[in-house]
């Protein structure tokens, strides 16, 4: 009797070890799985407008560490642009999931369109929006330059979090992010915010203006208080559904400085009357 209980015992700890055993492989299929899914997220290089990302993308897209990437496409996932990446969303790119940039160099989102658009080089048209099917969220960036976003649709939140001047941009200005602010942007060219936006603990300047939010605007902890940026005093505006807090509860308006007159050429010695 004693010998048959062994064998039920030794048989039962066999049993125990083989499903033990099964477990594990299958863990280890999933985790195969699961990179190997990860590795096949397109990478964007594409690095300059004429050469933009475009077409159909079926998954998710990765901006690499120091890249550079254009796009113009319709991607069904979602967007990563990873440490020290430039990214460049051109108008009418649609993207079905979230955009991501975490510890990112630059982050433009329209805004050279809409830009362009504001300054009259294109006439009355405005760019095509581009839409963010989830959240956007730039976090833990050191930025180089003039960041922000422009002519876009966004289903979730926007998200703006511990931020950093990167340093000076190559045209000797300071980081900064802008959301629809004058001159990178115009009222036909508005960001919409389905739900939140959130701007916290930055040490770059953030400014807004023409933009709709359709929960609370919440920003704390900035090293610089966002504000709203005009034109002219009483032009555009930041309309919250939900509520403002914080910072952001007084938000302080920003008259920009007008430009500089041009300055007349000099007439050539050409068209000097003779004597």
């Amino acid at each position: 009797m004693q010998g048959k209980l062994q064998h039920i015992a030794a048989r039962t700890r066999h049993l125990f070890r083989r499903i033990a055993c099964i477990a594990a492989c299958g863990s280890a299929v999933l985790l195969t799985a699961c990179v190997s899914g990860t590795s096949a997220d397109l990478a964007c290089k594409n690095d300059s407008a004429d050469n933009a990302l475009s077409g159909d993308i079926k998954g998710n897209v990765v901006v690499p560490r120091n890249a550079t990437c254009y796009m113009k496409a319709n991607i069904t996932g979602d967007v990563n642009a990873q440490d020290g990446a430039r990214i460049y969303v051109l108008d009418g790119t649609h993207i079905s999931g979230s955009f991501r940039a975490v510890g990112a160099a630059l982050v433009r989102f329209n805004l050279d369109g809409a830009s362009a658009a504001a300054a009259g080089r294109l006439g009355r048209a405005a760019p095509a929006k581009i839409f963010v099917g989830s959240n956007l969220v730039v976090k833990e960036s050191r930025l180089i330059g003039e960041s922000g976003i422009a002519a876009t649709e966004i289903g979730g939140n926007l998200v703006i979090l511990r931020n950093a001047d990167g340093g000076a941009s190559a045209g000797g200005g300071h980081a900064s992010f802008s959301v629809c602010t004058p001159g990178m942007c115009r009222p036909d060219a508005a960001v919409t915010v389905r739900k939140s936006v959130k701007i916290r603990q930055n040490q770059i300047a953030v400014a807004l203006n023409y933009t709709s939010i359709g929960a609370d605007l919440k920003c704390a902890s900035n090293d610089h208080a966002p504000v709203l940026m005009k034109a002219q005093p009483g032009a555009g505006r930041v309309a919250v559904k939900g509520r403002k807090s914080g910072q952001c509860e007084h938000m302080r308006e920003v008259v920009m400085a007008p430009a500089p007159p041009a300055i007349a050429a000099p007439a050539s010695a050409a068209a000097t009357p003779k004597a």
